[in-house]
């Protein structure tokens, strides 16, 4: 094989995967143009968080709620107290001087 044949196939080469790349963007912009035309479900979605939110605050009450959570973090606060001090008497440790003989 001669340099102008070695020369040729790799301009061949070349081209080749030049427009396989070139093809691949332009298929992809041509994907990302059409879902444009997708209907958008975030609209649709927004619309029924709304009304179900309108009916939630209706039928609930606020102050019960809070009530109920304040109750929740108390009883929280206080288990962790209860560890922390179950812990501490568990795992005291003692320092001594080890002295090599």
């Amino acid at each position: 094989m001669g340099l102008g044949e070695i020369l040729s196939k790799a301009a061949l080469n070349t081209c080749l995967g030049m427009g396989t790349v070139f093809l691949m963007l332009l298929f992809i912009s041509c994907v990302i143009y059409l879902l444009r035309f997708i209907p958008d479900k975030k609209e649709k979605r927004a619309e029924t968080e709304q009304i179900s939110y309108k009916e939630q605050q209706e039928f609930s009450d606020d102050d019960e709620i809070a009530a109920v959570i304040a109750a929740a973090l108390q009883a929280f606060e206080e288990d962790e107290k209860e560890e922390e001090s179950v812990t501490r008497t568990a795992t005291v440790f003692t320092a001594r001087k080890i002295r090599k003989r």
